[in-house]
């Protein structure tokens, strides 16, 4: 018999945590959103005509809010989203590939592989188990291949077991290829496949660009002319690669963009680099990739100035209609989709579209999904002012009322990205402010904001 002392502590004990959970519950109930920010789009793809004539279907992934399906019919207000991340089980969606609007695959920061063949109804994971498992969950790129044998492939990006690896069985069992020529903490940013010569090409953060010729088993650093430019030590922070506009089937015709270095071209399938960069603007530095609309036109979306266009024969760059304007949200351009004179632009702001080739350019629909706020800090003298980062530094005259009024960008001047930035009030002279981007260091403002330098 359990004495009655006892029976009343482990009453009261029930009591307690009952209390102490009915107390968590009603704290997380008084959270209410503050700031909205539209997700942070990593990139697009678009079905056209789908799911009627003069419509258009969008699969857009993001780094803040998982994936997404829109249906944009031309009109703001009746265009939809709808989020589709059953099975995923973080939001942070790194980029997806699809193969028809049921058919995606997603790859995740931290999650690893994903797959749905329903149209982002359900997702499963491919990422293996025990000594078959993927040894890197923060996947970055995606391949597959049908010679001799059907098979995924993988980059990824780890401080350990890191690189590239081959499924052969749908994800059921991965290995990693390349051991003795790719570095173990290789960080893969992206890749690129040559159907016809098999030949891959790796760009990594930490090592730069890498070159197999016998479909990724053995690789060979291939960065010659990536040099320190302009005093940078990063040089072989490869970030994206792309097969640039050639003639034929080899990819003699190669653009990578170097973060802090710059835009190199190769003429002689990555044996040699040289800068490629005439006509973008100084300092500049990209958000996305270089991406390639036909073997006659490529894009570059730059940080807060817009996109530029490459075109065949001029071997330059020139903007993109007004994509590059102040106040012009697309300005922080990341990603691109087409859709024959239609062109969806993914920002840091959400997504945005032109049919005049940027003249003009609007928002498809706003999503106030999960966007990502970095940093908070309450002003010095007046408190209930704050200041976050997000995709620019806001700045919120009341921070218990609604960022829809009295919530205003205070980014004149700043010309990083401030998304993974952190803002700082000086506490002995308030009317000094600093924060700090992602690629272009530390700003400062000595009015209290009004502009940085």
């Amino acid at each position: 018999m359990v004495p009655s002392r006892i029976f009343r502590l482990v009453n009261f004990s029930v009591f307690v945590c009952l209390l102490a959970v009915t107390s968590i519950q009603n704290a997380h109930a008084q959270w209410t959103y503050r700031v909205a920010s539209d997700p942070y789009i990593r990139n697009i793809s678009v079905f056209a005509g789908v799911p009627a004539p003069g419509s258009n279907t969008l699969i857009v992934s993001t780094l803040t809010d998982g994936m997404y399906k829109i249906v944009d019919t031309g009109n703001q207000q009746t265009s939809t989203y709808q989020k589709i991340n059953n099975g995923i089980p973080i939001p942070e969606v790194r980029f997806h590939t699809t193969i028809d609007i049921n058919t995606i695959y997603a790859g995740t920061d931290g999650a690893g592989l994903f797959r749905t063949t329903d149209g982002g109804a359900n997702w499963l994971p491919l990422n293996g188990s025990g000594a078959g498992a993927l040894g890197c969950l923060n996947v970055r790129s995606w391949n597959s291949d049908t010679t001799p044998t059907p098979r995924l492939l993988v980059g990824t990006s780890c401080r350990n077991n890191s690189g590239f690896y081959q499924s052969f069985d749908d994800g059921l069992t991965w290995s990693r290829l390349g051991n003795a020529t790719l570095p173990d903490d290789v960080a893969v940013s992206s890749t690129i496949r040559d159907v016809a010569s098999n030949t891959f090409f790796l760009a990594s953060s930490n090592y730069g660009v890498f070159k197999s010729v016998d479909s990724g088993a053995n690789w060979a650093a291939a960065n010659s002319g990536i040099t320190t430019a302009n005093g940078i030590l990063n040089a072989f922070n490869v970030q994206f690669i792309s097969i640039a506009p050639s003639v034929g089937v080899s990819p003699t015709n190669l653009l990578a963009y170097v973060h802090g270095g710059g835009v190199y071209r190769s003429l002689d399938t990555g044996a040699t680099w040289a800068l490629s960069e005439t006509g973008l603007p100084p300092g500049y530095a990209a958000l996305g990739g270089i991406q390639k609309e036909s073997n006659a036109i490529l894009y570059i979306g730059l940080d807060r100035q817009g996109m530029y266009k490459y075109t065949t024969g001029t071997n330059s760059w020139a903007p993109w209609g007004t994509s590059g304007s102040p106040g012009n949200n697309a300005q922080f351009a990341r990603s691109l989709g087409i859709s024959g004179t239609t062109y969806y632009i993914g920002t840091l702001e959400g997504l945005a579209k032109t049919t005049n080739g940027a003249a003009t350019i609007n928002s498809v629909v706003e999503m106030n999904g999960g966007g990502r706020i970095n940093a908070i800090t309450h002003d010095r003298d007046t408190p209930y002012t704050a200041y976050v980062t997000a995709a620019s530094l806001y700045k919120l005259d009341y921070i218990y009322g609604n960022c829809n009024a009295g919530c205003a960008p205070m980014d004149n001047g700043i010309t990083g990205n401030t998304i993974e930035g952190v803002p700082y009030q000086d506490k002995s002279n308030p009317a000094t402010f600093y924060v700090t981007t992602s690629n272009r260091g530390i700003f400062k403002s000595t009015n209290g904001g009004a502009l940085f330098s």
